[in-house]
């Protein structure tokens, strides 16, 4: 029976998923000041710097912020001046932290010096036609005689780690790089230059730099992007210099800042090299000659995908705050940082990047999740110990050269490795190829076609120049390469390529890893990822992500939906629910048709699964002769078969034996034997065992599926013929009978199936009686004190999610499970099977008015409802009932445990043993409860639920009834029934249910009020757990930005 404290996801965590707070993910403010002329500190009005950060708010929330000066700090280059403008950087600085909490590590400075940075004193500035006539010689002198005049700067400057003295750093004081690291790992290479030197009076473009210093700007960083800051543009530079320094900014760097020229602007420019870079020009903060003025641009960077939303801002100096005026929205070039002089097409990025498969979003990157992967054995990582960040990845496939990751179909492999190839851009030339890509062409030609793809027509040349140590490929779906082409293109690649990272599937007869080992001639080992499946911390980001995107605008509701498709996917307990693909679809499915999951989450179920079935049959099938409907039946039929026979796996003679029958019944003259385990075999449906005669099914979910189709089909065409039904009924509290079951619900519009399903259950609990929580006749169950309600702390609602994920894995099973059918008919009627049965009569019974609430006759529906309050109790008694009469001995038995020699942990006296077997039986009453709700409640059905006459006449009944409203968060019904029942009721196990249901709601409720919280939490809670309470509560809101 499920756990109570994990039975929901946390709308916290669903919060943050949603607002994508991860670590591979940062957003940073490039705050982009310039030409501040602060001869007094009437620039530094405080006032308008309090309204400068306040402006920053339209970006909503961000974890960074690089604050950039490009030049012009001082008026005339005096010290006095450097003052004011550690008072005005401070003063931002200040702000920014007070309002937005940016840690000091997120919070960059970056400054640069202009014209007006150079203190010229008694020196005479030289002339425009003097610069022109300088000797090389004469321009060094000229060059070194005005640093030493920006001493005043180099001297405030450095504290910020800008620019160093000359005997520090060679050419410290013309050009100074840093790479800017942030609490996430993200790394922003800034260059900075210094361009004041050659302002003549005039300033006529003249400005000069050393060769050494424009060189210096090439130079390799590992950083994942880069921009420069300068206050004068390359146009300011002489001819010759201003064409070369143009070309290195821009094939390096994604984003340009200049000053100088008091004058807002941007330009995105595309160069003839296939080069593209952003410039942004700064207006000024404050002109003596117009000091009412003040202007700049602000702009928020996402590191996930490098978009970059800028704004103007405007002061207005009557209503004192800063207009913002205008927005653009761009998006930054990535540029090879590390001495690749290849640009990578954005095109081609652009339609590998694509959506093309779900068609949610233009780019994959929108609502890819990185996956659990897991390691081989190694020194740094041990078996079972997994990877969880792309740069984790990226430092192994460095690090061990030669990678296969291993996946299941609809794993997300694909996605994976489209992922990975565009974040190893930034560290190395990387290309990816997949089945396509690889024909009966020679390995040159198909190199050379991926490299004239990837960086463009006239790359190749470059590319083989490179040195071989920096250069990746990637290769997808290795298994589908026929041996032939594979064994040619893969010979010798280790000559070109240092890092070779192959996809696969990895199936009972393979090892295509080592026939790739075996073709390349290298010493390195080739190491082995595996995908896991997506549990339940995995799914619930994938699902976040998805419905973002389709609610953008609206995050409140947006949360909402996220928890009701989580919710609704850990009830299914299919292995469906771990496959990337099938959440992807079905939380698309949803979003796209709201309506229909609120009646029946049985069809979006039905309508994606059935999708996904079709079409991994649909491309394998033989010149459209069958059609994926003619193949789903006969699978079914061979279900069919396994299951009334229990023959699994099922040998290829008996599934001919069954293709020959159904073709004879449907008249299917195109279907042999042959032909459909070819095709079911290349669908992944069904898989060949060791032995190479016999055959599964891909997983016991699909088995059970199938057999539920044919059932249906059956039930449906053939005068209703029950027995079947009925005999997976009586055997349905052993395996796969239930989720057969199950599956019937989810895929059936036929009311006679719910209706025989409940007559079934009725007619087997009939002689059990209720539990009545208010008679108590279980004697054990007496006494029970009443418990002080502790509050869960933050971290403890987050990790709701992570346990939840540790036991779905835990408890998967394998594919290759061999004893499906290993069960004993004869035990059916011992008291833990009968317990088992009623059990899941009762799951599917609450599963049946959520799928059928619709289209069930009234009569129908209020006897699965009566079912739905009654079962839960009989269940409970029929289990309670059993413990009362030997209690005395099960106590006997754990006091002599406690005194076996292995026994470490703490003794405990006999009424301490009876209170916890008190408190377990409440959870597991609370537990049948909370089954029926996840399983039969959502909005659709919650009035019908809640609604019954005689639910008043029954305590047991209306405890329930809480359940299903605090489902659907109606919180003042929930309080309202919950303060009747604890005033009325002076009994311990009574208080102690409503207090739980309480608890639950006031965790996970983000309807509630604060003030009425605070009015529960004083009449329920400690002193120490109010405080608890409302500061997890108050951190919660924060992390919803309300």
């Amino acid at each position: 029976m499920p756990d109570l404290r994990g039975s929901y996801v946390s709308q916290a965590v669903i919060s943050s998923l949603i607002d994508m707070k991860e670590d591979e993910k940062m957003k940073i403010v490039f705050l982009h000041l310039s030409d501040l002329h602060l001869q007094n500190l009437e620039g530094a009005n405080p006032t308008k710097i309090q309204a400068a950060v306040r402006a920053l708010s339209v970006f909503g929330e961000f974890e960074g912020i690089v604050i950039i000066v490009s030049g012009d700090l001082a008026a005339k280059g005096y010290s006095n001046e450097y003052k004011n403008a550690g008072i005005f950087i401070g003063r931002f600085t200040s702000e920014i932290r007070k309002k937005y909490c940016i840690s000091e590590k997120n919070l960059k400075i970056l400054l640069v010096p202009g014209n007006h940075d150079i203190n010229f004193g008694n020196m005479k500035r030289a002339t425009p036609e003097e610069i022109r006539g300088y000797s090389d010689e004469e321009k060094e002198i000229n060059l070194r005689q005005e640093i030493k005049q920006m001493k005043d700067f180099f001297c405030y400057a450095s504290g910020n780690k800008c620019f160093f003295a000359e005997d520090e750093v060679p050419y410290g004081q013309l050009v100074t790089r840093k790479i800017l690291h942030f609490d996430n790992g993200y790394r922003i290479e800034a260059n900075l230059l210094n361009t004041a030197p050659f302002s003549c009076s005039a300033d006529d473009g003249l400005h000069y730099l050393p060769e050494d210093v424009i060189q210096r700007l090439s130079e390799p960083s590992a950083a994942d992007i880069s921009l420069i800051v300068m206050h004068h543009s390359p146009d300011w530079f002489g001819f010759s210099q201003k064409k070369e320094l143009e070309g290195i900014i821009s094939q390096r760097n994604s984003i340009a800042f200049f000053g100088h020229e008091h004058m807002l602007g941007t330009q995105h420019v595309l160069y003839d090299n296939g080069s593209q870079i952003l410039k942004q020009a700064g207006g000024a903060w404050w002109q003596q000659s117009s000091p009412t003025s003040c202007e700049y641009y602000a702009g928020v960077f996402n590191s996930e995908d490098r978009s970059y939303a800028l704004r103007r801002f405007i002061w207005d100096n009557e209503l004192l705050h800063f207009n913002n005026s205008s927005s653009q929205e761009h998006t930054l070039v990535m540029k090879p940082l590390n001495g690749c002089q290849l640009f990578y097409r954005e095109e081609y990025n652009a339609n590998l990047m694509n959506d093309d498969k779900h068609a949610i979003s233009s780019d994959i990157a929108d609502y890819f999740v990185f996956p659990d992967l897991r390691t081989n054995a190694s020194k740094e990582y041990s078996n079972g110990k997994s990877i969880r960040k792309m740069e984790d990845l990226i430092e192994y496939v460095k690090k061990n050269k030669y990678v296969a990751i291993v996946g299941g179909s609809n794993s997300g492999k694909t996605m994976l490795l489209k992922m990975l190839f565009k974040t190893m851009q930034g560290h190395m030339p990387v290309l990816y190829c997949n089945t396509d890509d690889i024909t009966g062409r020679n390995q040159e030609n198909i190199v050379k076609e991926l490299v004239r793809n990837t960086y463009g027509e006239n790359s190749y040349t470059d590319f083989q120049q490179l040195s071989v140590v920096p250069k990746a490929i990637i290769i997808d779906d290795l298994h589908r390469i026929s041996h032939k082409h594979l064994n040619k293109f893969m010979r010798g690649i280790e000559n070109v390529f240092d890092i070779i990272i192959v996809g696969t599937e990895e199936t009972g007869e393979f090892d295509i890893v080592q026939m790739v080992k075996d073709n390349i001639k290298s010493e390195n080992e080739f190491k082995k990822i595996y995908i896991t499946r997506l549990y339940a911390e995995k799914r619930l980001e994938v699902i976040s992500k998805v419905v973002a995107l389709k609610y953008r605008g609206n995050e409140s509701q947006g949360r909402g939906v996220a928890r009701t498709l989580e919710q609704c996917l850990n009830t299914y307990k299919l292995g469906f629910r771990t496959e990337v693909d099938f959440v992807v679809q079905f939380a698309d499915y949803y979003c796209s048709h709201i309506g229909e999951l609120d009646k029946s989450d049985a069809k979006v179920f039905s309508k994606v699964f059935e999708a996904s079935i079709e079409r991994a049959i649909a491309p394998n099938l033989y010149e459209r002769k069958e059609n994926t409907n003619d193949i789903v039946v006969a699978l079914s039929d061979v279900a069919f078969y396994v299951h009334f026979h229990r023959e699994y796996p099922i040998t290829a003679e008996h599934i001919a034996e069954v293709i020959e029958a159904y073709c004879k019944y449907y008249d299917n003259r195109y279907l042999t034997a042959a032909r459909f385990i070819d095709i079911v075999e290349n669908s992944g449906l069904m898989v060949k065992t060791g032995n190479g005669f016999e055959y599964r099914f891909k997983s016991k979910d699909h088995l059970a599926y199938f057999v539920a189709k044919a059932l249906n089909r059956k039930f449906h065409n053939e005068d209703g013929d029950e027995r079947n039904l009925r005999q997976i009924v009586e055997h349905s509290c052993f395996g796969i009978n239930g989720d057969i079951l199950m599956f019937l619900t989810y895929i059936s519009d036929n009311v006679r199936i719910p209706r025989l399903l409940l007559l079934q259950a009725i007619q087997y609990v009939k002689d059990w009686k209720e539990f009545d929580i208010s008679e108590k006749k279980v004697k054990y169950l007496h006494g029970m004190p009443e418990r002080s309600l502790s509050a869960p702390t933050k971290d403890e609602k987050e990790s709701d999610v992570r346990n939840q994920a540790e036991a779905e894995e835990m408890n998967d099973t394998p594919i290759e499970t061999l004893d499906i059918y290993d069960y004993d008919v004869s035990k059916i009627d011992e008291v833990n099977n009968q317990l088992i049965r009623a059990f899941l009569q009762l799951k599917i019974i609450a599963r049946s008015l959520s799928a059928f609430i619709s289209i069930l006759p009234a009569a129908d529906k209020r006897d699965l409802v009566f079912a739905m309050y009654q079962m839960p109790n009989k269940i409970f008694n029929k289990w309670a009932e059993t413990i009362d009469s030997s209690i005395a001995e099960l106590i006997e038995e754990i006091m002599k445990w406690q005194e076996d020699s292995d026994y470490k942990g703490k003794k405990y006296s006999r009424e301490e043993i009876l209170k916890f077997f008190q408190e377990t039986s409440l959870g597991v009453l609370l537990n049948l409860y909370f089954l029926v709700t996840s399983y039969g409640a959502n909005y659709s059905t919650v009035d019908y639920l809640s609604q019954q006459d005689y639910i008043e006449n029954s305590l047991n009944y209306r405890i329930e009834r809480m359940m299903f409203l605090e489902k659907i968060d109606d919180y003042q019904a929930v309080i309202k029934e919950a303060e009747q029942i604890y005033d009325e009721f002076d009994d311990g196990m009574i208080r102690n249910m409503v207090l739980v249901i309480l608890r639950h709601l006031m965790v996970y409720s983000d309807k509630i009020l604060d003030k009425e919280r605070r009015r529960v939490i004083n009449k329920y809670f400690s002193t120490k757990d109010q405080t608890r309470i409302l500061l997890d509560r108050q951190k919660a809101l924060q992390s919803q930005n309300i």
